[in-house]
């Protein structure tokens, strides 16, 4: 499939892979509170730390699964400019995803609404919502040309 043209199985595809990496970021999030305690400025940073660590696990996966059919990414010039792009649409959306995880939380009443499960909830709503405009800029701007 041509990374170049949008589709909606091409974006279940992106959904899955970030889904897994999500997983692994709810994990490492709730690990952090452990360590860290769950205070409002806490659960920001947890938020955004985890976010920037699955940044590159999930540039090879979705190289490789998402977009390259099976293909890496061969190492040339254009590899730091595509993987450029691709850390400032994640750092993006981290920062979207930490600001809408923590307006959910605390404005919008999950704490009330979920309990102890208010967190991991607040984060996993912010980044499915934001899962949408991530897919549109890394097919259009990071992976449309990347070793096709």
């Amino acid at each position: 499939m041509s990374s170049s043209t949008l589709s909606f199985r091409q974006y279940v595809i992106y959904f899955l892979v970030g889904s897994f990496v999500g997983v692994l970021a709810v994990i490492a999030r709730e690990l952090f509170a452990l360590i860290t305690g769950d205070a409002p400025v806490w659960f920001f940073l947890s938020v955004i730390v985890v976010y920037l660590l699955g940044i590159l696990l999930s540039f090879f996966l979705h190289n490789k699964i998402t977009f390259g059919a099976g293909k890496l990414i061969p190492i040339r010039r254009t590899y730091g400019r595509h993987f450029r792009n691709f850390v400032f649409i994640a750092v993006l959306s981290a920062v979207l995803v930490g600001l809408l995880s923590s307006a959910l939380r605390y404005q919008l009443g999950f704490d009330s609404m979920f309990g102890v499960y208010s967190a991991a909830m607040a984060f996993i709503v912010s980044s499915l919502l934001i899962s949408v405009a991530s897919y549109y800029l890394n097919a259009r701007f990071v992976f449309h040309s990347i070793g096709r």
